[in-house]
């Protein structure tokens, strides 16, 4: 009995895995964000394809660039993907400052949970002794906000 079969099939198999490099957008904003190209990353922001949008959102969160914040606060707020809007969030929280700050607080009403756990734990990260007051005015019963 040869094991060879069984081999070739077992290495077909781990090749046929798609990295989701083998997206060329998602390459592309890979390669952006090694750069830190935030205008490109921008664009990115503002694809009809979700996952391009929660992609260049997580890459800010590597690029830090506080010029972008107010950007982030908008995709936070207003992007029907929940994904996006927790990648946003962290992202902010990565970036801090005032204005990440400012685009994180609203975000705690968040329709979605995860969104608002996110939120939370982003302003833990990046809020300074004149912003504690407004987390330490959050009130909860649910856990997974508790845990934020």
């Amino acid at each position: 009995m040869k094991k060879f079969p069984a081999i070739f099939l077992l290495i077909s198999f781990a090749c046929s895995d798609k990295s989701k490099y083998a997206d060329e957008t998602l390459a592309l904003i890979g390669e952006m964000k090694d750069r830190r190209n935030t205008d490109s990353l921008l664009y990115f922001l503002r694809s009809e394809n979700p996952v391009h949008r929660r992609e260049a959102a997580l890459a800010f969160a590597s690029v830090q660039d506080s010029l972008v914040s107010v950007d982030l606060g908008n995709v936070l707020l207003e992007d029907p993907d929940n994904e996006v809007r927790r990648n946003a969030a962290f992202a902010l929280g990565q970036t801090g400052g005032v204005q990440a700050v400012n685009a994180l607080i609203p975000a705690l009403e968040d329709k979605d949970r995860t969104v608002a756990r996110e939120a939370l734990e982003a302003l833990g990260k990046s809020a300074g002794e004149r912003d504690i007051h407004a987390l330490t005015q959050f009130e909860t019963e649910d856990t997974l906000l508790e845990e934020g």
